[in-house]
């Protein structure tokens, strides 16, 4: 759309808000660990759910994709909004296989914002596991830091749900 204020040539005018709609079957699908879901229901807290709550702007009543890394896809409707935690009555639950074969990956350790790169790629084109490896040319001959390990680990989880992929296992 037009930025412009003028409303006879498709612009905006001041104060007049327009919310872009997404297009049919490209919903936000957000992440919740297995121990987030209770009964018919989830409890989702920290940035997913000030993301959800303070970007997107959800409110109660509004419909949401949640998946778990571990193959469900939720359907779930809000039932409770705030910056710190949401949440939800689960609407519909679908469950699906993992693929065959499952594909692993076995890279050797590369600079860090290429390796932050593999590990999302991997991730949304379906990598099952991504194995970092110390080899003879690796630049780091330590191995990999804990916090390293973590960062690729939220990596992954962001890479899983903007593809809407239901599972995400990086190691």
């Amino acid at each position: 759309w037009k930025a412009s204020g003028d409303p006879s040539r498709g612009g905006v005018s001041p104060g007049e808000g327009r919310r872009m709609k997404k297009a049919r079957g490209s919903e936000d699908c957000f992440f919740a660990s297995p121990q987030s879901f209770g009964e018919g229901g989830l409890a989702i807290t920290g940035s997913e759910a000030r993301h959800i709550a303070v970007v997107l702007r959800r409110r109660p009543g509004d419909t949401v994709c949640v998946l778990d890394g571990r193959g469900g896809r939720y359907s779930v409707e809000l039932t409770e909004c705030s910056t710190e935690m949401i949440r939800g009555r689960i609407i519909e639950k679908q469950e699906f296989s993992p693929r065959t074969p499952e594909m692993w990956l076995a890279a050797g350790i590369i600079r860090a914002a290429r390796m932050d790169l593999l590990v999302e790629k991997c991730t949304e084109v379906g990598v099952g596991a991504i194995f970092p490896v110390s080899t003879k040319r690796s630049l780091s001959s330590k191995g990999v830091s804990d916090s390293r390990l973590a960062r690729w680990q939220r990596i992954s989880v962001g890479a899983m749900t903007q593809c809407a992929r239901v599972s995400s296992e990086a190691h």
